[in-house]
């Protein structure tokens, strides 16, 4: 007999199973033919057996003599743990009724696995082995096994320290999380529908897988999360090779996803919720991965990695990061080439709170190339580079605002000011705006952005930027400081642009600075602006939702000595010499519309001008005031002109009705214009409430046509 004792005979076992090979309680087999053929069954029982990649216990094995050199052989284990396994895998038995003994060559070419109620679902399993004492090596086959619904078929040899896996089958998808579990491994709940199929190739010794390699096709994966992310109908592809080397894993990777889409649902730590959508039909992407993976250190390295993505983007770069350490990420270099804008927001969908893109009302083209590198300092935090460059874009929101032709370079560092950056365009306009070729310089970092001084062609004149800075640029409370100069402006091009009354006319001012948070601008201190040979001062100045629904303007303006003969000039309405100040305060613009204000205007106490009135422009201020054609009745009209001594007026806006008064009470009604010298001319205005649209209809006649007629 081989085995002299018990003991001896438990230690060879233990020796045969303590190989690294999964599958390594088949070499039990190899305790059974030293047995003296005079004995006709042999038992025996190991208590457990332990491996790097399992771990075997209460296991039992008998042998029946049934010929020269056959035998039958059983062999049951209690449990069985296997990597990332939470339950055990319970009463296995193995069974082989024709084993051979021939020239040191143990073989079965009929054996069967039956392992209730666990991971292969109570199936019998077929397979065939062969062990060469001499060569130490074994050898196995496994046809119809039973798993995740389907059949799988592997192979499974051993020679000299080396170890080799092989298998192909297909999977039900479906069924994988159900079988896990009872084996005790825990998935989130998830609903996932397709079939994969696959083939894997192993080879290793007792401490290492030297090569792999590993093809796995889904030709349609639907699946639904319970957060409410999805994806439906996508087909992948999965290739991979690796091979140890030099105390590391170097592998090349893969992938290609097409058709299909794919819906994303994520909730900010601000409970914020975010839902991606992605339409990939007609598309594949093709990713693939080379680099290697030191298990010692735990640093996966990825030493080139390319991006396909169909009609939407080239990407290319590095990557290094340290498994064992929280701040895993330790290097990163990414190049995205020709990011086609048009062709990604055809197939993208983006909804982030009460913000939707409407592709309707947005329309983009161009191209990006964008550079990222992240890379950890020695104070080991990471410090961010990237370089944005915009290639001929073009950009159209809501009719509200478009961009022709933007073109530039934009370098952001998340630590320091690090690199300059301009941007240039050819043509643009916001809302009624329209803003000339521009080029900008400016530098963009952690979250702030500085702009250099800068001449922006505003219609005829220029807006000559003294200061612009952006502070915490992701934040809501964002701060903007602005600080300016406009150079004059031509009027009539401004009124013409915004649908006004054409006045004639140059604008020009200094500019405060304008803060920006919570969509709403503030302006912060007084926007002077030079007009009609006077000057206007607009404060608490407040815009709300500019490019929203309904925009709204709230403020207050002065406006100090404006010429009227300058005024008066621009329209039909008649002259008027003299200076005129007033304010409207408490103004209120809804939709570009005036829904509220208190005006008033006359002239200055210390206006020492000519004050004169022509015939045209009196009877244009009596027909506001309630008089049509007050001086083609009288002798009055045979003078052209006349002078007065105050004019004025006062509308209080409020609910579409416009309460009127002017310079002062008059017995009945209110003076507009009060008179002096011979001849002389009073104008009394008689109504007290108009509705707001027939007086701004009746200013509008008196403007272009010269006459104006109310109705009572």
């Amino acid at each position: 007999m081989l085995f002299n004792s018990d003991r001896e005979h438990k230690k060879t076992a233990k020796k045969i199973f303590s190989l690294s090979v999964p599958f390594s309680l088949f070499i039990i087999f190899l305790l059974l033919p030293n047995c003296a053929y005079a004995i006709k069954n042999i038992s025996s029982s190991i208590k457990e057996i332990r491996s790097k990649f399992f771990k075997a216990e209460g296991i039992a094995f008998s042998t029946e003599i049934t010929g020269d050199k056959s035998l039958s052989l059983t062999i049951k284990a209690k449990t069985i743990t296997l990597p990332l396994q939470q339950k055990n895998i319970k009463n296995i038995e193995i069974r082989c009724d024709n084993f051979n003994i021939t020239n040191n060559l143990f073989s079965c070419g009929s054996c069967s696995m039956v392992m209730p109620d666990n991971l292969f679902s109570a199936h019998v399993t077929q397979f065939s082995f062969s062990y060469n004492l001499t060569k130490n090596e074994l050898k196995s086959e496994i046809s119809n096994l039973i798993l995740f619904g389907e059949k799988h078929q592997l192979s499974i040899s051993y020679n000299s320290d080396i170890w080799h896996l092989s298998a192909k089958g297909k999977a039900d998808l479906k069924e994988i999380q159900p079988s896990l579990k009872k084996i005790g491994v825990k998935f989130p709940k998830i609903n996932i529908q397709g079939s994969a199929l696959y083939s894997l190739s192993l080879t290793g010794n007792k401490s290492a897988i030297l090569n792999s390699s590993a093809n796995i096709s889904i030709p349609q994966l639907t699946y639904s999360a319970k957060n409410g992310s999805a994806i439906e109908k996508l087909s992948a592809d999965l290739r991979l090779n690796s091979y140890y080397k030099e105390n590391k894993y170097h592998f090349d990777i893969e992938s290609k996803i097409s058709d299909g889409s794919v819906f994303v649902l994520y909730n900010t730590p601000e409970k914020e919720e975010q839902n991606y959508v992605f339409d990939n039909s007609n598309m594949t992407t093709t990713t693939s991965f080379i680099g290697n993976y030191n298990p010692e250190s735990s640093v996966l390295n990825i030493t080139n990695l390319i991006l396909k993505a169909g009609d939407i983007a080239n990407a290319s770069g590095t990557l290094k990061i340290n498994l064992a350490k929280k701040q895993l990420i330790q290097n990163v270099n990414l190049n995205i080439e020709n990011l086609n804008i048009k062709n990604t927001l055809k197939r993208f969908d983006l909804f982030i709170g009460d913000f939707y893109l409407d592709k309707e009302k947005i329309a983009l083209a161009g191209k990006i190339d964008l550079g990222l590198k992240m890379k950890r300092n020695s104070n080991n935090v990471i410090e961010i580079d990237t370089r944005t460059t915009l290639n001929e874009i073009y950009a159209i929101y809501k009719d509200k605002i478009w961009l022709s032709k933007l073109s530039g370079i934009i370098n952001w560092n998340n630590l320091r000011k690090k690199g300059r950056s301009f941007i240039k365009w050819q043509l643009a306009q916001i809302y009624k705006l329209p803003i000339g070729k521009t080029n900008l310089n400016f530098k963009v970092y952690k979250k702030n952005i500085e702009i250099d001084k800068a001449n922006i062609p505003i219609f005829d004149g220029q807006l000559k930027l003294h200061s612009f800075s952006i502070q915490d640029l992701d934040s809501s409370m964002r701060k903007i400081q602005f600080g300016g100069k406009l150079t004059p402006v031509s009027l009539k091009k401004v009124t013409g642009q915004l649908g006004w009354t054409i006045i004639d006319g140059v604008i020009s001012g200094e500019l405060p600075m304008i803060t920006f948070f919570d969509n709403t601008i503030k302006l912060k201190g007084d926007l002077n602006i030079n007009l009609f040979g006077g000057k206007m001062v607009i404060n608490k100045l407040k815009i709300e939702d500019l490019f929203g629904l309904i925009p709204r303007i709230y403020g207050n303006i002065e406006f100090n000595n404006f010429d009227l003969s300058e005024i008066t000039s621009t329209f039909s309405f008649g002259r008027i010499t003299g200076k005129i100040s007033g304010y409207m305060k408490d103004l209120l613009v809804e939709d570009w519309q005036l829904a509220r204000f208190d005006a008033k205007i006359s002239n200055p106490d210390d206006d020492k001008s000519s004050h004169k009135i022509s015939q045209k422009a009196v009877d244009n201020l009596s027909s506001i005031g309630g008089v049509g054609g007050a001086l083609s009745r009288t002798y009055l009209s045979l003078f052209e002109q006349f002078s007065y001594d105050k004019i004025g007026i006062a509308c209080k806006l409020e609910n579409g009705i416009c309460k009127m008064s002017g310079v002062k009470p008059a017995t009945r009604g209110y003076y507009i214009v009060v008179g002096s010298w011979i001849p002389r001319i009073d104008i009394i205005g008689y109504q007290s409430e108009v509705n707001w649209g027939d007086f701004l209809n009746k200013l509008k006649a008196a403007a272009n046509s010269g006459g104006a007629k109310l109705s009572n």
